[in-house]
């Protein structure tokens, strides 16, 4: 009887101490991504600093496909076509970007980076509410050396993105006011060509 008490004993703590593991970088990135994938569209409001350029503006995602818009610039990608307004020069250009233009233009496509280019660790920077996450590549290759992500702890949303380009360029972009659940349409992902009727299209795809 005391055998079997102490079985179970042990049993129990060792299923205790099991839960009760922590979770590793790559598995928060992957926790952040399915949330994100899970929660249908989001908006959130964006400031990005790209070497002392700075903009902001929002961004809707739903899916693969995501819209943002900045003072001077408006992006659609329907998960095919990415249609870009410069409204200094009055053009849209039309292509269709590989995995490396879409992130630059994508914030939240920097969380899959870790599934194939990337190795994922914890940040000696550490934060109470915060995981910070560290990227390295695989590759010396690669374009970024280094990227920082924030993610906060109680909901798994990305709150900053920090790259450092191999070439010394820095690139730090801020989220806020995200909001997930939403629903949009097809169109908020295309190009609202008439509403741009005087505006040039040039294709090249």
């Amino acid at each position: 009887m005391k055998r079997f008490i102490l079985l179970t004993l042990i049993t129990f703590l060792g299923l205790s101490i099991n839960a009760q593991q922590p979770l590793t970088a790559a598995e928060v990135l992957k926790k952040a991504t399915d949330k994100i994938t899970s929660s249908k569209g989001l908006t959130a409001d964006f400031r990005a600093d790209f070497s002392g350029k700075k903009i902001s503006g929002k961004f809707i995602s739903e899916g693969v496909r995501f819209s943002l818009q900045a003072e001077g610039i408006k992006v659609w990608y329907d998960g095919k076509n990415m249609w870009t307004y410069n409204q200094s020069t009055s053009e849209t250009t039309l292509t269709s970007p590989n995995s490396d233009e879409i992130n630059e233009t994508n914030p939240l496509s920097y969380l899959k980076l870790y599934e194939k280019r990337y190795e994922a660790s914890f940040s000696k920077e550490s934060k109470s509410e915060k995981y910070v996450i560290q990227l390295l590549p695989k590759s010396k290759r690669d374009e970024y050396k280094s990227i920082v992500i924030t993610i906060n702890k109680s909901n798994y949303l990305p709150e900053t993105i920090k790259g450092v380009s191999v070439s010394g360029q820095i690139i730090s972009i801020n989220l806020d006011k995200i909001k997930t659940g939403l629903t949009f349409t097809p169109g908020d992902f295309r190009y609202p060509a008439s509403s741009y009727p005087k505006v040039e299209v040039i294709d090249m795809r």
